[in-house]
This record gives structure tokens, C-alpha cells and sequence, in this order.
């Protein structure tokens, strides 16, 4: 079975952020992500990861 990810659009509500800065992350490379065809995926270990980092950050 397949690792769960999100669309883009999505992930941002997982973490309380808009489309945008979701690409803003995606581009500078903050966030990981994939593509499936034309959509781009962001794996749900992923999330996590970026959560960890901004918690470790602050810190």
C-alpha cells in the first residue's frame, strides 16, 4: 500500500497555511514534495518533518 500524501492545496490545511505559502515552502525547498503526473503530492512524513524542523528551530 501506498504512503499517504496530500495535494498541495491540501497539505496547507494541514498545518494552517494558504496554497501559496505551501509553494513558497515547496520552492525553497522547506517542504518536500512529488509529482504524480500534472499534481504535485506532498508526503504526509513530509509534513511531519517540516513541523519537527520549525519546533527544533525554535528552540
Amino acid at each position: 500500500m501506498g504512503h499517504p500524501t496530500f495535494r498541495a492545496a491540501h497539505g496547507g490545511c494541514e498545518i494552517k497555511f494558504g496554497r501559496s505559502k505551501v509553494y513558497d515552502l515547496i520552492r525553497s525547498k522547506r517542504l518536500v514534495s512529488i509529482t504524480e503526473g500534472r499534481s504535485r503530492r506532498i508526503p504526509e512524513n513530509a509534513l511531519h518533518d517540516y513541523i519537527r524542523n520549525r519546533i527544533e528551530e525554535a528552540a
